[in-house]
């Protein structure tokens, strides 16, 4: 490659040494500049890519970045140009690895956790005021230099907010899944500091755990956990994490952006605050954002109770209001099967929480829905109706973990168990035709949604590449 042949070359003013970085925007190398006897690293743009826009737009935009701002935890620019058709940006030579790095090697001390924060925070805010949105803030973009300073670098994706021409193309995602807030999951273009700051609670996690807020199998299931699901405390990774820290790393990462820190300069204003001893500002939780908390933490347990319970009480007001149309031998036995069905949900959510079984859990969950909604159509006596659209409620339901195989044993267990419904009826057989129809449907249905999804998860392995 024309990389390599720079090695041990000059170029223009600078002697290559050796390469110390390789990724998407060139080959960054640590290069000696003679004349101020200094090491710079030099980023170079690939001539293969040349006729690529957009990467050569986004490191153009790195440039820009970069020669906006001077903070002594952000690197550094000392000039960009083009040389012997090669474009280059001479930067600050960071010696040392990148935080990423760092925590693999062993967790640091909380306090050390707390300090670096605080300056990656103080970092942020700079850019911020200079209206640059980071959208890449991540552990391997900070390289902590041989004093233990940590400084931000890669600017490639950052958004300058005065710039009219933009580098994200509408409903286009840029960054990494792990760190990046739920708004950028969903649009990169028109995010704001509240999403650097999400992602300084993401690293903030992770210097406490070790691990990012959430993991993934594949690009697909973890932004489905980064726009749905509520990450573990930190405390129950970690139990040295203190609950101020863990206070403000999980504020950082709420959902909604204007429950998080107003800023990154508020957010450093905290953890300095938290280095002195003081309590850090804690957030008003009302009941419905806990209640909402919970629901994305245990989403299939918490919708299951509270839709059963309300089926329940509906059934009770209807027998007390009516108590002609079931016999109580009848309406006890389906509050009965309801109350199986509340208990089995706590039973799956447990085993969800097992990591050998909640692949399992999640796919037989739906198998046991199919099948205890059937028990109280038989005990109930009424599938004649608006019951029936349970069925595909409960396929449609499932669809949502984005799991093609929970979708095929829920359609499966759904046919089956309509089947065994039948079974219990006196057909006519002017009407049996309908119940084909209504199979076929809940098959079709579940071949679309399987098909959908598989659809989906193909085109996700584009990002990942």
């Amino acid at each position: 490659m024309e990389q390599e042949r720079l090695i041990g070359k000059r170029f223009g003013k600078y002697e290559i040494i050796e390469e110390i970085g390789r990724g998407g925007m060139g080959v960054v190398y640590r290069a000696r500049e003679e004349e101020l006897n200094r090491d710079v690293a030099l980023k170079v743009f690939p001539l293969s890519a040349m006729d690529n826009a957009e990467r050569l737009n986004r490191f153009q935009n790195e440039a820009r970045a970069l020669a906006r701002v001077r903070h002594p935890n952000i690197v550094g620019i000392h000039e960009t140009g083009v040389l012997d058709s090669h474009r280059f940006i001479a930067m600050d030579f960071i010696a040392g690895h990148d935080l990423a790095r760092r925590i693999r090697g062993g967790l640091p001390s909380i306090e050390q956790s707390a300090r670096w924060m605080k300056s990656i925070a103080s970092a942020t805010a700079t850019l911020h005021e200079h209206g640059i949105i980071h959208r890449d803030l991540k552990p391997s973009n900070v390289l902590m230099d041989i004093d233990g300073k940590p400084v931000l670098t890669d600017f490639g994706i950052a958004k300058i907010v005065s710039d009219d021409s933009s580098l994200t193309m509408t409903g286009s995602v840029f960054g990494t899944p792990a760190y990046m807030s739920p708004e950028q999951a969903m649009e990169s273009r028109d995010v704001d500091e509240a999403s650097d700051v999400y992602s300084l609670g993401a690293i903030l996690y992770e210097l406490l755990t070790g691990r990012p807020p959430f993991k993934a199998d594949s690009t697909v299931d973890l932004l489905l956990l980064v726009t749905d699901a509520e990450p573990i405390p930190p405390r129950k990774l970690n139990p040295d994490v203190p609950m101020a820290l863990q206070q403000i790393c999980l504020r950082c990462l709420e959902k909604k952006p204007a429950r998080r820190y107003p800023s990154a300069a508020a957010l450093a204003s905290d953890l300095e605050a938290y280095l002195l001893g003081d309590a850090p500002d804690t957030l008003t939780t009302h009941w419905i954002d806990g209640f909402q908390r919970r629901t994305r933490r245990q989403p299939g347990l918490i919708i299951r109770c509270v839709v059963l319970t309300v089926v329940a009480g509906v059934l009770q007001l209807k027998q007390v209001a009516a108590p002609d149309l079931a016999t109580p031998a009848i309406h006890y036995s389906v509050l009965s099967i309801i109350a199986i069905w509340i208990a089995s949900a706590f039973f799956f959510q447990r085993l969800a929480t097992e990591k050998r079984f909640a692949a399992q859990a999640r796919r037989w969950w739906g198998a046991a829905d199919a099948i205890l909604f059937t028990n109280i159509l038989v005990v109930g006596e009424q599938a004649s109706g608006p019951e029936l659209i349970g069925y595909p409620l409960l396929i449609a339901a499932i669809g949502l973990t984005f799991d093609t195989e929970a979708v095929i044993i829920t359609g499966a267990s759904s046919v089956l168990a309509y089947l065994y419904y039948l079974s219990f009826q006196d057909l006519e057989r002017s009407t049996v035709h309908l119940h084909l129809v209504f199979l076929i449907g809940l098959m079709a249905l579940t071949f679309c949604i399987h098909f959908q999804i598989r659809r989906v998860r193909a085109l996700s392995r584009y990002y990942e590449n």
